[in-house]
């Protein structure tokens, strides 16, 4: 029997076949920023329609399957593709994708963290497709990869990853930022340090980390300015490393993560690389743009040059 998501594909081959007859694709993840990503796309939409501009809308109804109409709609020859959703919707997109490549891809953000949407400058205006489709303009930026898993933001391991296992796991009553925080505080409680081997170029060391993130961009949980020196263009990642302190410690910097602040902390390193090897005894757990993709040993490199984005 097909589950539910080949059914869609199916349907969307099917669609398109022979070619599209739009330029535009439009991926909606209906579910995103508390549900409410659904009425802001009924308001974006409309914007579209009223100025006679022509798209197809495809949405999401299960996890991984922003991934499987990425790949599809750019088999078909679509020029472009705004991603309406947050951080998650579009971490599945890049990874659905094969680039580099040609098609464009636009941030509509409709989900709750929106961390790369805040990169950028950009927020949810329901204007914002048509001035991407009527006058945006192309800005190619990087990626990171980790374990051949494409990230857009940050990924990583230790206290950031463990908190975004808690999210994953389920805060059934919450979500988005406030699932966050209370993930962040039930970590802070239990969290240890544990050593890991960090490999960069011909060198080799061993900390017991509190956190190491790994970014293509700054942010992370909905505002945290966690790797405040990432770009998005400058071909490198950028990396944070906040080694062991006590909890204490901790919920005195937590705060100061929010501007940056904190790698002025004695015990935090800042390092730029193009690629990383990390590995530990223990089991640790991996996120890539919060979404938990295994556990050490990881690989980690730039993908320079390699998204085609499309900005207000």
């Amino acid at each position: 029997m097909e589950s539910k998501i080949e059914v869609v594909i199916s349907i969307l081959a099917d669609e398109i076949v022979g070619g599209p007859k739009l330029k535009t694709a439009v991926i909606v993840n209906p579910v995103a920023g508390r549900r409410k990503s659904f009425e802001k796309w009924k308001e974006i939409r409309q914007r579209l329609i009223d100025n006679q501009l022509d798209f197809e809308v495809f949405f999401t109804s299960a996890r991984g399957m922003a991934s499987n109409l990425a790949r599809e709609i750019q088999k078909a020859g679509y020029s472009r593709i705004l991603v309406a959703g947050g951080d998650g919707t579009l971490h599945e997109v890049i990874n659905g994708l094969d680039l580099p490549g040609d098609i464009e891809i636009g941030v509509l953000p409709t989900g709750t963290g929106n961390d790369f949407a805040r990169e950028l400058g950009i927020t949810y205006d329901k204007d914002l497709a048509l001035k991407l489709m009527t006058k945006g303009r192309i800005r190619i930026i990087d990626l990171g990869e980790v374990n051949q898993r494409k990230f857009i933001n940050i990924a990583g391991v230790g206290f950031d990853a463990q908190v975004a296992h808690e999210v994953n796991s389920g805060f059934k009553f919450v979500t988005g930022t406030v699932a966050y925080l209370f993930a962040l505080v039930k970590v802070l409680l239990t969290y240890k340090s544990l050593p890991v081997d960090i490999f960069i170029e011909n060198t080799r060391q061993t900390e017991e980390v509190l956190f190491l993130s790994v970014a293509n961009a700054p942010y992370i949980g909905g505002g945290m300015k966690i790797v405040p020196q990432a770009k998005i263009d400058d071909g490198f990642l950028h990396i944070c490393l906040a080694k062991k302190v006590s909890r204490m410690d901790i919920l005195r910097t937590l705060p100061k993560i929010y501007k940056g602040t904190h790698v002025k902390h004695p015990r935090v390193d800042t390092l730029i690389t193009k690629e990383i090897r990390i590995s530990s005894n223990s089991p640790l757990v991996l996120h890539a743009d919060g979404e938990i993709i295994g556990t050490l040993p990881a690989y980690f490199k730039v993908l320079p040059s390699i998204l085609h984005l499309l900005v207000p």
